[in-house]
């Protein structure tokens, strides 16, 4: 009975927390696109929906090292706070459609951190899910940070691994269709992982 309350206290930490980051970060993604349309580099969403990243994320071969995907689960408690996070992303809508998202990383004490969650996206049809995925610029590299969890009506990819992870800078939102194919699917949104 006592495990089942600290559960429940821990799931509504973690849903106000969620409720918190997207509603702090929500007109981020509104500036940077001011931002760059000011400096001259046109449409946003070519800068970050990157065609060719896309292709080449189907194209190469996932890595598969299980210990990098140690996903953080609620049965965990949330043990995060924004101060071990030191590189954050506004994700934009690479899809046309109108989803936003913060993502947020961290490397401290031995351990790499993923936080991110997600608002307007479309619930997914026929098995269909949405995963997250962190990515190396050089040499291009990707790793899936597992399904994206939908609790109390908020879309989030929590994720924890021991290795450090922060050169993959970039973070991508993909919806796959649940065929079994390991590849990423469509990318829903993208974001630079930037130090904070």
């Amino acid at each position: 009975m006592k495990k089942s309350k600290i559960l429940l206290v821990l799931v509504i930490v973690f849903i106000l927390a969620s409720i918190a980051v997207f509603f702090l970060f929500r007109g981020e993604n509104d500036k940077i696109k001011e931002d760059l349309a000011e400096s001259g580099y046109g449409d946003f969403t070519q800068i970050i929906g990157d065609k060719v990243m896309a292709q080449k994320m189907r194209e190469t071969e996932i890595s598969q090292d299980i210990e990098k995907r140690d996903v953080l689960g609620i049965q965990r408690g949330i043990m995060m706070s924004e101060s071990i996070f030191t590189h954050k992303a506004s994700l934009a809508d690479v899809s046309g459609g109108k989803a936003t998202g913060i993502a947020m990383s961290g490397y401290n004490d031995g351990a790499y951190t993923l936080s991110a969650s997600f608002a307007g996206l479309i619930e997914p049809q026929n098995g269909d899910y949405y995963e997250g995925w962190i990515v190396k610029q050089e040499p291009f590299e990707f790793l899936s940070t597992g399904r994206v969890e939908k609790l109390g009506g908020v879309y989030s990819n929590l994720y924890k691994s021991q290795t450090d992870l922060m050169e993959y800078s970039f973070y991508v939102l993909t919806i796959e269709p649940n065929d079994m194919d390991p590849a990423p699917g469509v990318h829903i949104l993208e974001g630079n992982l930037i130090k904070k």
